[in-house]
């Protein structure tokens, strides 16, 4: 094995050394050399022990070929390391890594790979629980696990302690850095996770996913300026890559350019095939703009990449909220209880609540809030599509004149979310929106009180991207200010502004 090391910048060639051993067991001799190139270097690296008895050559190159196609976040190079991995385990049936990463790549196919839910879950959970069973100090294994309660489980107490061990395991494990970083986020610590972030692009600073993560986190803190200079980066080394463009296309969004928004979106949707993402994406920004006839189009374009995939089904939940369209909803909400029972319902109440069938919409919110285990698992568990429940919940309690319990908990999350970006999982809930309709609850304020705050909050709302105008019509809680001209002026600001963005979309030849 011949071992170099080169300067990247500028090509020179800094060191190079040639070993030779006998292959009786691969991990004893990639130790060996690692310590002895460590050695040669005068570097102090914490090398932990893999070597794993009885684990062959050949299981071992499957592993780390299916790794290296991990690295690339997109369906063909997800599909291709579950290939090697499960070639992996075939050889060898005790190979807790190549569980891990069957359970991790699955992972990703679920979000950028258009498998339905319910198709890709049970291959999750089935890997990640081996891979542990089989070695419960593995740092992959234990991502793995900790992947599985934070994106199916929805457990993110339970994620955070999985990310926190398999940490302690292996510091060099990248894509731990990330994960961990998303939980940070939800917690409401978005500069310790900009840390950790900024700490994976460390490790792999050739990765455009990592940094434009990291650029998300920048635009997130108000750092936009940074944020850009990370994007610039991926663009630089590669002009048409997906992830910088996914990313700068929500930037965009959040501050209320839908037109060059949708045009970063539609970009990706071209570049990384199988992915649903973006069409749905631009299915809710088009219905924004009220262009529906369009809007209906990507719905289909997010549905061709797989049937009843997550985003097809986000997609057009949020599509029928902004076209206040209850029935749509109620159906995008039944077919995606299947899968995820929390969120599913979360939309079914809602759709209830604005049929004004008020009794169902109760009982189905609390079977949402028993689920979850409200507010026991608050912390962990709101600040995700299933929010509606406690969104929903809080206007039910108001229309029924009954006090709302429910109340605190709501407001508790739109702060908790305002501190790492200002938005839930569903892209017209603004933090500031919610802290508005909250305001205009809040029975120990006068009007003219929450009539100043509500102002407030909307002028926030839109100067974070908040363009949703059907969100101001449906919501009740500020009848009582509707006809003020403070009130019909940020209606028509909104309006005034994506009026200008429909047709900046539309002279961009995009909707043809």
């Amino acid at each position: 094995v011949t071992a170099q090391l080169i300067n990247v910048v500028d090509g020179y060639h800094i060191w190079s050394e040639s070993y030779d051993r006998k292959l009786n067991n691969i991990f004893q001799v990639q130790d060996e050399i690692a310590l002895a190139i460590v050695d040669a270097l005068k570097l102090k690296l914490d090398i932990a022990d893999h070597h794993r008895e009885g684990i062959s050559a050949e299981a071992y190159d499957l592993y780390l070929r299916g790794r290296d196609s991990a690295r690339t976040i997109d369906k063909p190079n997800q599909l291709k390391a579950v290939e090697y991995f499960e070639q992996a385990i075939a050889i060898e049936p005790n190979f807790p890594e190549a569980y891990a990463g069957l359970a991790s790549s699955w992972i990703w196919l679920e979000d950028y790979g258009g498998f339905a839910s319910d198709y890709a879950f049970p291959i999750i959970a089935k890997a990640a629980r081996r891979a542990l069973e089989l070695d419960t100090s593995n740092s992959e294994a234990l991502m793995a696990m900790g992947l599985y309660f934070n994106s199916i489980d929805d457990d993110r107490v339970m994620a955070k302690t999985l990310f926190e061990y398999a940490l302690k395991e292996n510091p060099s494990l990248v894509p731990i850095y990330f994960h961990y970083s998303d939980i940070l986020d939800y917690a409401g610590h978005p500069e310790k996770a900009l840390e950790y972030r900024k700490r994976a692009v460390d490790l792999d600073p050739l990765s455009t996913f990592y940094r434009s993560r990291y650029a998300a986190s920048l635009h997130g803190i108000g750092r936009e300026d940074e944020a850009f200079e990370q994007l610039n980066i991926i663009f630089a080394q590669s002009p048409e890559d997906t992830h910088g463009h996914e990313e700068r296309a929500n930037i965009y969004y959040q501050t209320g350019e839908l037109a060059k928004s949708a045009q970063d979106y539609q970009k990706v949707h071209i570049n990384r095939p199988g992915d649903p993402f973006s069409a749905a994406i631009v299915a809710m920004l088009l219905e924004s703009l009220s262009l529906s006839e369009q809007a209906d189009q990507w719905i289909q374009e997010a549905r061709f990449r797989g049937e009843d995939n997550r985003w097809e089904l986000r997609g057009k939940a949020n599509v029928a909220i902004r076209r206040q369209d209850w029935q749509m909803l109620l159906e995008a909400g039944r077919v995606k209880a299947k899968s995820d029972r929390d969120t599913g319902n979360s939309h079914i109440g809602y759709a209830y609540l604005q049929m004004g069938n008020y009794e169902k919409a109760r009982e189905v919110f609390t079977s949402v809030f028993r689920d979850i285990n409200y507010p026991k698992n608050s912390l962990s568990r709101i600040p995700t599509p299933n929010v509606f429940a406690l969104f929903g919940q809080v206007f039910l309690d108001d229309l029924t004149d009954r006090p709302s319990e429910y109340y605190d908990g709501m407001m508790y999350s739109a702060k908790l979310v305002s501190t790492g970006g200002g938005y839930f999982d569903h892209p017209d809930l603004s933090s500031h929106f919610v802290e508005a309709c909250l305001t205009m609850f809040d029975k120990r304020l006068n009007l003219n009180e929450k009539k100043g705050l509500a102002k407030e909050h909307l002028d926030l709302a839109i100067k974070s991207g908040f363009r949703a105008i059907s969100m101001l019509d449906q919501v009740h809680c500020f009848d009582p200010i509707r006809d003020t001209e403070e009130f019909k002026a940020i209606y028509e600001r909104i309006q005034s502004l994506n009026t200008e963005q429909r047709e900046l979309l539309i002279k961009s030849g995009f909707t043809n």
